[in-house]
């Protein structure tokens, strides 16, 4: 990937360009998965 320098591609394992999914431009989805790190962060971290 660095030696062709390719920008804003997607690939699959081993390599292979694939096209981007619909759930990489799903909103709902994308606040989901923030909430859910968010959630298993401050799950496993120490409180200050």
């Amino acid at each position: 990937i660095e030696e062709k320098n390719y920008r804003a591609k997607y690939f699959e394992p081993f390599g292979k360009e694939s096209e981007r999914s619909s759930y990489a431009e799903d909103d709902d989805l994308a606040e989901r998965l923030w909430e859910f790190t968010e959630n298993l962060i401050n799950e496993k971290l120490p409180k200050n």
